[in-house]
């Protein structure tokens, strides 16, 4: 009985390959979004930059400004991707309709927001 079989020599770069292939198709997790976002926070009218906001991450008041009781008033979204803001200050509650980039809301209170 002839049995065919590939030589260790050969399985090498195939199983190089392979690896190659899973790593340049395998889907992207958590990438930050390239540029700033700015919000300014009410009362105080403090404005606040967040360079290259990673995804996911929920941003908060009491994050960006310890000690504030305030809510955020404006969003200018200068990065690559659309922001979601929250009511609440946890992103837990229902999200506003995305800003999407270059895209600027004014005159609306939310406590968090993230990348959608």
């Amino acid at each position: 009985m002839n049995r065919t079989s590939t030589s260790r020599w050969a399985r090498i770069p195939l199983a190089a390959g392979a690896a190659v292939l899973l790593a340049v198709s395998a889907p992207a997790t958590a990438w930050a979004a390239t540029g700033p976002v700015q919000v300014t926070l009410m009362p105080e009218g403090k404005h606040i930059t967040v360079n290259d906001p990673t995804d996911g991450h929920c941003y908060t008041v009491h994050e960006l400004s310890p000690g504030s009781t305030g809510k955020f008033r404006a969003l200018a979204n200068n990065t690559d991707k659309s922001f979601h803001l929250y009511g609440d200050s946890s992103c837990g509650s229902e999200a506003h309709t995305p800003i999407a980039p270059g895209g600027t809301l004014v005159g609306l209170d939310f406590g968090s927001f993230k990348l959608s």
